[in-house]
């Protein structure tokens, strides 16, 4: 894996870690307050920036990539951790370790 791959996961890491479990939701991008991984790296009118673009690639390989909302939902096989918060922290360290 490239450096700047792990670099880009351990910046995520960090960012979603300090995010409180009480403002992740499921399902939608923005629910009273709480969003999903996606959401978090969007501004406030909810669409696409260069940070969500960046998620996008790094857990799918394309911008377009539902992945990072696949295993926020708990749909992903791989990562049944019991909050989204928790899921999407332990498939960027399984990235980190790669």
């Amino acid at each position: 894996m490239s450096e700047e791959r792990r670099h880009l996961a351990k910046m995520f890491h960090k960012k979603f870690a300090a995010i409180p479990d009480e403002q992740w939701c499921i399902y939608v991008l923005e629910f009273d307050g709480a969003r999903c991984a996606l959401g978090h790296t969007m501004g406030e009118t909810l669409y696409d920036t260069e940070e969500t673009k960046k998620l996008r690639e790094l857990f799918g390989g394309t911008r377009d990539s539902d992945r990072p909302a696949i295993i926020n939902n708990g749909d992903s096989c791989m990562y049944k951790q019991p909050t989204p918060k928790a899921r999407i922290l332990a498939a960027l360290e399984d990235i980190i370790r790669q």
